[in-house]
């Protein structure tokens, strides 16, 4: 077992928090915890340095879902630790909400505890909510997000901005540099009381699969996989904002008209929406700004749905773009691509409504 060090762990994190200028004074934050090991050390930890160094405020935020019979009684557990440490908490009991959007309740799970969030944010006046996702969950989404062909694998961003129901809500993740392993280690060293949730053994989940019978494999091969794949991420991430600046510059060249929901949450799909992308200056671009301008526009027609399009249908609209014969594409989510003489025409139909020429 590898001997905790504390004053490398805080110093690994305040260099993290600075770089990416995460944490600013006269702030107020919700610290969300789910009361396992890694969001009572993000707890901890902003109850150490929150004051002393950030000149910031916070409360904690715990949401409820009730799947399980023991979560009621951890939630207690978790408001008696908060009373004793002099740590406000705010805390509710919400069953997870079904939306177009969500394919699992994970997902579910997901939305409606990111929805509180915002809410408690603009009710209560906090600036931004702090999650304890770290190296480890980074590692994780990028081989999810490379296993399901849906995106580059950029993995997570250290500070996201998300809109749910018309609400802003700025996410940041001050511990993304920092493992699993170096929190459990900090966990140990103060002695935190957790409560772990019995779902994160569950195979059926791919991200747990990828976690016991996978990373173990990786590992053999590269110790510091977690490291290695953060500064990756990172360096592919800022690639990538590069790219989409250059692709919104050609934006309204190519594409009428403009709905923007690429950061959205919770919307609903336009169902009579309609895209039209120009063929003339969009054969003009990079294949690489091409992409990005497809990936653009599939957003924008589904209120911010990504993850069902992979990059085997971005080969296939692409393809249409330049093909004398087919003249149609049907994609999930009731997507239909037609070509006209304007160009390639994005729209979604209602359910059963098919075009004939797509397939």
């Amino acid at each position: 077992m590898v001997v905790f060090k504390d004053k490398r762990f805080c110093s690994d994190v305040f260099q993290f928090i600075k770089q990416h200028d995460l944490i600013r004074p006269q702030r107020r934050y919700l610290v969300a915890v789910s009361g396992g090991v890694d969001s009572m050390v993000l707890l901890h930890f902003f109850q150490r340095f929150a004051h002393k160094r950030y000149d910031c405020t916070f409360a904690a935020a715990h949401l409820d879902h009730g799947l399980r019979a023991e979560s009621f009684a951890q939630a207690e557990s978790l408001a008696d630790y908060c009373q004793q440490q002099g740590i406000p908490l705010l805390r509710e009991r919400r069953t997870p909400r079904r939306t177009h959007r969500q394919s699992s309740l994970e997902a579910q799970a997901r939305s409606t505890r990111y929805a509180w969030f915002a809410q408690r944010r603009q009710s209560d006046g906090f600036d931004a909510v702090l999650t304890a996702h770290h190296a480890t969950d980074q590692l994780e989404t990028a081989l999810m997000q490379w296993v399901r062909g849906t995106s580059v694998p950029q993995g997570m961003r250290p500070l996201k901005h998300l809109t749910f129901e018309g609400v802003e809500l700025p996410v940041v993740r001050p511990f993304l540099s920092v493992s699993r392993s170096d929190l459990e280690g900090y966990c140990r060293h103060y002695g935190l009381p957790y409560w772990e949730d019995r779902s994160n053994q569950d195979s059926g989940f791919m991200r747990n699969r990828l976690r016991s019978q996978v990373l173990p494999l990786l590992r053999l091969e590269n110790p510091g996989l977690e490291s290695t794949i953060t500064e990756h991420t990172l360096v592919l991430q800022q690639e990538q904002d590069y790219l989409r600046s250059s692709m919104l510059a050609h934006y309204s060249q190519c594409v009428s008209p403009r709905q923007d929901y690429s950061q959205a949450e919770n919307q609903h799909p336009c169902q009579e929406a309609t895209f039209t992308l120009h063929l003339q200056p969009f054969d003009l671009l990079h294949i690489a700004i091409q992409r990005l301008l497809i990936k653009e526009i599939l957003t924008d027609l589904n209120a911010g749905v990504w993850k069902v399009f992979t990059t085997r249908h971005i080969e296939a609209i692409l393809h249409l773009s330049v093909s004398q014969n087919r003249k149609a594409l049907q994609l999930p989510l009731g997507v239909v691509i037609t070509k006209s003489k304007q160009g390639l025409v994005f729209r979604r139909v209602h359910a059963g409504e098919v075009s004939p020429d797509s397939r």
